[in-house]
């Protein structure tokens, strides 16, 4: 559901010399970081002659060359400067490229379209430069996920390992089809997001603006078709997914070719969480890869499922929400853990701990442990058959709809209730 795609921390300056000098302290007190090259908007053809824009962080040592971690981005590159310290630090470049119309990419406005060309093109064009040691991996999350797969069922050749992370599967029991029902609101709040050449952040997470459009929308009878309108981005991707709400097959175009998934001898890492909003589409990915590929080449496939939601994939915590929280062991350094991953592909380092029991790993709360398998199955310790049961006049609304029972219930007197769209009482 590409929900909390980035953390920003934004700092308003108030024009105070007190605020400012405040920002400076702490600025002051962070890690010191290693010097860096910073080679921004770097123009690269695409395969059909459009420039594409990206970005190069790498160390400050012109006389060495340095693996590349390429990330293919619809948010502006902006956004990678944080993390391409702590690569560039490990001794890493990274390369944020902008997809198209986005940032200093040129090309049409285009969302959810396969980036596969742009990737591999942009991949030969890093393998060309004087820093490269000729040498890419890929990371991202959410739909710099999805950009992994597109890249990796292109030029599988020219990828080293990739890191494909809550990984967006366009329609697939993801996004922006919601679980096999349709849409829903949220995708016009995101397409505002990616709107135009720059970051439009503060508006997409302005929740408060959202919810109150979304109530105005229910209270007023507006149509779904009207939505994008409403909130004041009319947009040509929403029409066009609204036309695809009743032909879910319409997105099969973005299925990878079984033979696509056969090709593909790189090792993976897949990370989702219980609580992903995209969790359908990673472990889409994966088991499609355990289907598709031969043993010797899923068998570098791994996968790590922690008790996280959707940008908890990205930055893990113990606290998932004010109710529910875990041990300590929930929450480690994700970008550190990336970096073992790649440390151990590239032969620079041992094979990260968590990943030493077993190809899956996978967090069981209750217990609050780390556990392990070999396969997605082995997970499943056993099945269970639950019937839908009620009380009389327990299952009235969506809200009280009876219980899910070990044993079926004889003779039960069918329950009924009317859900009427047009009633707005208790909105």
């Amino acid at each position: 559901m590409l929900r909390r795609f980035v953390l920003f921390v934004c700092v308003v300056i108030s024009g105070t010399v007190s605020l400012y000098s405040g920002v400076l302290e702490a600025r002051a007190k962070e890690p010191a970081h290693k010097p860096i090259d910073v080679l921004l908007q770097q123009k690269i053809p695409a395969p059909d002659g459009t420039l594409l824009a990206a970005t190069v962080w790498k160390p400050d040592a012109d006389d060495k060359k340095y693996t590349a971690i390429l990330v293919v981005t619809p948010y502006v590159s902006d956004e990678a400067q944080s993390r391409a310290r702590l690569y560039a630090d490990r001794g890493y470049a990274m390369v944020s490229l902008d997809r198209r119309s986005r940032g200093a990419s040129g090309g049409d406005y285009e969302i959810l379209t396969d980036v596969g060309p742009d990737a591999c093109a942009t991949i030969d064009w890093i393998k060309a430069q004087p820093w490269s040691d000729g040498l890419v991996a890929m990371r991202g999350g959410s739909y710099r996920g999805m950009t992994q797969w597109m890249t990796a069922s292109t030029c599988p050749e020219k990828l080293e390992t990739i890191i494909p992370t809550a990984s967006v599967y366009p329609g697939h029991d993801d996004f922006p089809l919601g679980r096999g029902q349709g849409s829903y609101k949220y995708i016009a709040q995101w397409l505002s997001f990616v709107a135009g050449p720059t970051s439009n952040f503060n508006l997409f997470a302005d929740q408060d603006y959202w919810h109150e459009r979304t109530m105005t929308s229910y209270r007023t009878h507006l149509p779904f078709h009207q939505y994008d309108a409403f909130v004041g981005h009319p947009s040509p991707v929403f029409q066009g997914w609204v036309e695809t709400l009743s032909d879910p097959a319409k997105w099969d175009v973005y299925t990878i070719a079984p033979e696509a998934y056969g090709a593909m001898d790189l090792p993976i890492l897949s990370i989702t969480g219980h609580y992903d909003g995209d969790q359908g589409g990673a472990l889409g990915y994966f088991r499609q890869h355990q289907e598709s590929a031969p043993r010797s080449k899923r068998r570098q496939h791994y996968l790590v499922m922690g008790p996280w939601d959707h940008s908890g994939t990205r930055a893990p915590r113990q606290k998932l929400s004010d109710d529910t929280e875990f041990a300590p062991n929930a929450a480690f350094d994700m970008d550190q853990f990336n970096m073992e991953w790649f440390d151990w592909q590239l032969g620079r380092g041992p094979k990260p701990t968590l990943l030493r029991k077993g190809r899956i790993a996978f967090y069981m709360g209750g217990v609050n442990e780390w556990r392990h398998a070999e396969d997605l199955d082995a997970i499943t310790q056993r099945t269970q058959t639950l019937f839908i049961s009620a009380q009389p006049d327990e299952a009235y609304d969506v809200f009280r709809s009876g219980q899910l029972a070990a044993n079926a219930t004889d003779n039960e007197t069918p329950h009924s209730f009317k859900s009427d769209p047009l009633d707005i009482s208790r909105a």
